[in-house]
């Protein structure tokens, strides 16, 4: 299930022109919608074993006032009981980059192949407690991954002038100076000396900054074109995320008969 998107170029599932936020969803007839998402935050939804789900419907207009709450679609999940039969299933989805081809910009900029290391696995198991009156049904889910991979973000180049030089990975107050040396801020300022001298030394302390993987938090451009009318320069980066995440569910059912 979808979280609630806000932004406007966020993904979702859009029905009848309502935005993704506006539909409805509900486990064993439970609501699961994230009433707490806010632009790109989440307030946590649950996302059911693809092996527990026994079966969904998707009500897209005209269904009773029981399914109401909102103006887009009406999600409902119905998930697996057990039965008189004990049975289960074990599963294992697993990806690597090894054969993934490199992103064109990365590619580009001479930059490697981004990271990719997904291992999604689980298990459900059923049965009785009690024959024909109870039953369980229980199942987990496991997902590592490492991924380093674009998803939905601007590419932009910087571009500026031809009299602003790039910036290089000498950040010495005395290769600043005489990279912009006699130059000032875009909204006017001190102009910067020839030897670097009176550059502010935190403003030193944040270009010469790395992050762990041994990049400037400033990049330094990749792909710089100076003979351009308007200078452009490039930087492709990779910085890899990780996720664990772990999820279980445990169903009892009791069949009631009169």
């Amino acid at each position: 299930m979808p979280l609630s998107q806000i932004n406007g170029s966020a993904d979702g599932i859009f029905v009848h022109g309502a935005r993704s936020y506006d539909n409805n969803y509900e486990l064993d007839g439970v609501s699961v919608n994230d009433v707490q998402g806010s632009g790109s935050s989440s307030g946590g939804i649950p996302i059911p074993n693809p092996d527990l789900i026994q079966e969904f419907k998707v009500q897209t207009g005209l269904y009773d006032a029981a399914y109401g709450r909102f103006g887009g679609a009406n999600v409902s999940v119905v998930t697996k009981t057990g039965g008189n039969d004990f049975h289960g299933t074990v599963f294992e989805f697993w990806r690597n980059d090894v054969r993934n081809a490199n992103d064109f910009f990365l590619n580009e900029a001479g930059q490697p192949r981004a990271a990719l290391k997904q291992n999604q696995f689980g298990l459900t198991f059923g049965g009785k407690i009690l024959k024909d009156k109870l039953f369980f049904f229980g199942s987990y889910e496991g997902t590592r991954q490492i991924n380093g991979l674009a998803s939905g973000q601007a590419r932009i180049a910087c571009t500026a002038t031809l009299r602003t030089p790039p910036l290089t990975n000498d950040r010495s107050a005395g290769a600043l100076g005489k990279l912009f040396g006699g130059k000032s801020g875009a909204l006017g300022g001190v102009a910067v000396n020839s030897d670097g001298a009176n550059i502010n030394p935190v403003a030193l302390e944040l270009l010469n900054y790395k992050l762990p993987g041994g990049s400037y938090l400033v990049p330094t451009p990749q792909t710089t074109d100076p003979t351009a009318r308007i200078s452009s320069r490039i930087f492709q980066y990779l910085e890899s995320s990780a996720v664990r995440e772990s999820g279980f569910k445990f169903r009892i059912g009791y069949l009631w008969r009169q």
